[in-house]
């Protein structure tokens, strides 16, 4: 039996939540390409780019690329918090988090300052995004249920 609480005529279109979903497993098959192609060296130390490399391909690129798209999938459904103009706020987030990821990946794996600062701005404008969005969902919501 469902809760009546929940709001499945809220949810996002697909596409929302999509997106993260179908973009987190490229970054668990980078993360194998770096640990199969790296020299041997690459668990000598925790410090060593290649694993701090495969480190943010997982955390950032995997985990929190699913909870993104989890969190905009369930936030009006559970919460009853719908974001505004959702497909517009989840291009704008993902075409800011891919490339931020991928760059902070790669500034591991090729060290240069300016490929951190790009990813820096690309992932600050992402969970920006990304919590602004929440949050003004949050805030507009009626409902006070404990989910």
């Amino acid at each position: 039996m469902l809760n009546s609480n929940l709001s499945l005529q809220q949810a996002p279109p697909l596409s929302v939540p999509g997106r993260f979903f179908l973009t987190a497993p490229v970054f668990g098959i980078a993360a194998s390409l770096i640990m199969l192609l790296s020299p041997g060296e690459l668990f000598s130390s925790r410090w060593t780019p290649g694993l701090l490399a495969v480190t943010h391909c997982m955390v950032l690129g995997f985990f929190a690329s699913i909870m993104m798209g989890a969190v905009q999938q369930m936030l009006p459904v559970l919460a009853g918090a719908p974001i505004l103009r959702p497909r517009m706020v989840a291009t704008i987030i993902h075409c800011q988090w891919l490339p931020a990821v991928a760059l902070l990946v790669l500034a591991f794996l090729w060290p240069a300052s300016w490929l951190f600062l790009l990813a820096l701005i690309l992932l600050a404008g992402a969970v920006l995004s990304f919590l602004g969005a929440v949050l003004l969902s949050l805030r507009r919501s009626e409902s006070r249920s404990e989910s």
